[in-house]
């Protein structure tokens, strides 16, 4: 509802670049008047985990699957802010031509993006490469590209995600339970097991 994009209906295809239906602060703030109404408390924690911006629905399953708590087969990650436009330097706009880049996924205060790159992105090969020197230029890393390969794969996953807390400087305390049973299920309730 918070995304530019429109899930299929009677057998249409995925429509891209919509206007959301509603944002975060919106929800946040219809949830405040229901204070007291069956739910409302449940809606307030899930409020927590929704983000505006996502442009498609591999961005938004990305995501949940990074974001949501380790007890819900997520990885627990801070949220990122989606697709948000970030100015150019003037060299870099000398360079490149654009005067801004969006990143799929943005951490800001560590300077982190990462990207999906689904299979209509393999001919921007060099263009991508450009775009990814441009904002380490600017002080982001946006070496991380997720992958439909990475979303079906835990132990894919489990690499893209230390990578992600060290480059966000978050140390993992160790547990003994093992999470992947949830994670399965965060997975195959995604449609991506």
């Amino acid at each position: 509802m918070c995304g530019a994009f429109r899930m299929p209906e009677g057998g249409r295809d995925v429509s891209f670049q919509k206007v959301p239906l509603t944002t975060r602060a919106a929800l946040s703030a219809y949830i405040e008047a229901c204070v007291g109404i069956r739910g409302a408390g449940k809606a307030n924690q899930a409020i927590l985990y929704i983000a505006d911006g996502s442009e498609s629905p591999m961005e938004a399953k990305l995501t949940i699957i990074l974001c949501f708590p380790v007890r819900l087969g997520g990885y627990g990650l801070p949220m990122p802010v989606l697709n948000r436009a970030i100015p150019t330097t003037p060299a870099i706009r000398k360079a490149t031509g654009r005067s801004s880049f969006r990143c799929d996924l943005l951490w800001p205060d560590a300077g982190v993006a990462v990207e999906y790159d689904g299979k209509e992105h393999d001919r921007r090969v060099a263009s991508d490469a450009i775009r990814r020197t441009a904002l380490a230029e600017m002080g982001i890393d946006a070496s991380t590209v997720v992958t439909m390969e990475h979303m079906r794969s835990e132990a894919q996953l489990d690499l893209v995600v230390k990578r992600l807390s060290r480059l966000l400087g978050i140390r993992k305390k160790p547990t003994m339970r093992d999470w992947s049973a949830e994670r399965h299920a965060l997975r195959a309730a995604l449609g991506l097991a």
